[in-house]
Order: structure tokens, then C-alpha cells, then sequence
């Protein structure tokens, strides 16, 4: 776990909260912190009192780790909705790829990158659009 999170995400990562850490196992993660990267070792932290550390408001938390949020998992709901999402993604990304000559070698980042752009600019329009029937209507409105 050190090995990855102090040599793959040293600038991606934003904080890696460990829980239900056994007690031999957080022990040995204290005795050996000392020696890591300062900076892997201030993302790292090993069961966290999540509310009173601030890391998240009662709101955001399930109750089942402290908080108020009361959430039940329903996998036809949420299975679906994920299976939806990752078919659209990978036409955005193909799409894309088809865009820049559909040729092997091309950089990941650059059709990640094209995606983003797009989605960027689809983002705009959505405003201006939202924007428009704001004003024509003189309400605020939502758009999903």
C-alpha cells in the first residue's frame, strides 16, 4: 500500500482514508510513517474520527460510520445508472479517438483530453441555454 500510494499518486491523490484497520496492522503503520515521504504520510490517514478531524460533515457520512446520512444500497438502481454511464463514456472516447485519425499510438491523455474539452463546452451551452429561459421566463430553472 505505501509502495502505491508514495510512488503511483504522489500529486494525484488527495487523501487516502483507511478504515477497520486492525490493531497489530495500525501499530505497524505507525512505527514505520516516520520513514515515509512527508508528503504521502500527511494524505495517509489510518481510521480517522472522520467528523471530528473535519474530513466530513454529519451530513455527508453515513450513519453507519457516524454520521446522519441514511442511504440504502439498491444495485437495480444504482447498477444500471453505473452501466449507462461507462457505455456513454466509452462512445465519448471512441468518438474522440475516431476524431483524431483513429490510429494506434494516440496518447491517452489527448483523447481524454478531447473528451474533457467537449464536455466542457457542452457545459457552456447547457449556461447560455439555462441562461436564456432564465430570462425569458424570469425564474430560475434547472437543468439535468
Amino acid at each position: 500500500t505505501v509502495n502505491i500510494l508514495q510512488n503511483h499518486y504522489p500529486e494525484r491523490l488527495g487523501r487516502a482514508l483507511i478504515t477497520n484497520v486492525p490493531f497489530l496492522v495500525n501499530a505497524f503503520f505507525r512505527i514505520i510513517t516516520p520513514l515515509l515521504d512527508p508528503v504521502t504520510r500527511e494524505k495517509m490517514r489510518f481510521n480517522p474520527a472522520c467528523i471530528k478531524d473535519g474530513l466530513f460533515t454529519p451530513e455527508m457520512l453515513m450513519k453507519e460510520w457516524g454520521g446522519a446520512r441514511e442511504f440504502e444500497y439498491d444495485h437495480e438502481q444504482y447498477w444500471s445508472a453505473l452501466v449507462k454511464m461507462c457505455d456513454e463514456r466509452r462512445m465519448r472516447m471512441m468518438d474522440a479517438w475516431r476524431s483524431q485519425g483513429s490510429t494506434v499510438g494516440i496518447k491517452e491523455w489527448e483523447v481524454k483530453c478531447a473528451i474533457d474539452d467537449h464536455e466542457q463546452g457542452t457545459g457552456v451551452m447547457e449556461q447560455e441555454k439555462t441562461q436564456a429561459i432564465t430570462e425569458s421566463v424570469g425564474e430560475e430553472i434547472i437543468v439535468s
